[in-house]
């Protein structure tokens, strides 16, 4: 098997991985500052620095870039909620409702408060919401999220079924971007605590018995 080349220390495959999130990083700028309309080919490899033949080897088109992008952000996103979820470690077996609650408030408010921090990350969501890929998105997100949760161990100890985790996903996602495209009368305190609730009660709902 032939060796694979590299240039400047790098092989071919993981050149064209650095230039596709040289990209996605380029998008969020260029949709931070001029909006969903701002985003073309031309404006995201100028501010990337790259010709267009790299765009089109990891992208087919605008429309494929904004979705991988809202993908990456949003898993950034539970990547950060789950750690938090688990700091402290709680034993889903014993765990009571008072003990799930804060565990749920402790992800979903760093979750959100991550979010934040980069005022692109919430410029992109909600120019990917209104360049007509909202569906598609929601969809995909509800996905995501629905894996992220069922792939967490002891998760379907406490409840979360099939049925609960894609109801809790969908929820999630909705009142999340809701809250990040400014549609509720709700600060992210009172966002964290419905989403924690509800989420509680998803469970809840599913499960033989509460625990006290």
């Amino acid at each position: 098997m032939a060796e694979k080349r590299t240039f400047l220390g790098e092989t071919p495959e993981e050149r064209q991985r650095r230039r596709r999130g040289e990209l996605i990083d380029a998008v969020l700028d260029v949709v931070h500052e001029g909006g969903a309309s701002a985003v073309g080919v031309r404006a995201v490899i100028s501010r990337a620095n790259l010709a267009s033949r790299y765009f089109y080897e990891s992208f087919a088109s605008t429309d494929e870039l904004l979705t991988a992008a809202v993908q990456e952000v949003v898993e950034e996103v539970l990547v950060v909620g789950i750690g938090a979820l688990h700091a402290p470690a709680v034993d889903p077996s014993t765990a009571g409702d008072a003990e799930l609650l804060e565990h749920f408030r402790a992800g979903v408010s760093a979750a959100l408060t991550h979010l934040s921090q980069d005022p692109r990350r919430l410029s992109l969501l909600s120019a990917a919401f209104s360049h007509g890929l909202a569906e598609r998105l929601q969809r995909d997100l509800t996905s995501l999220v629905a894996a992220t949760i069922q792939g967490e161990e002891g998760a379907d100890v406490v409840g979360f079924d099939a049925a609960s985790t894609l109801f809790a996903a969908g929820g999630m996602v909705s009142l999340a971007l809701a809250h990040v495209a400014g549609r509720l009368p709700l600060d992210h305190d009172a966002v964290v605590d419905r989403l924690a609730l509800f989420t509680l009660a998803v469970i809840r709902t599913g499960a033989p018995a509460p625990r006290t």
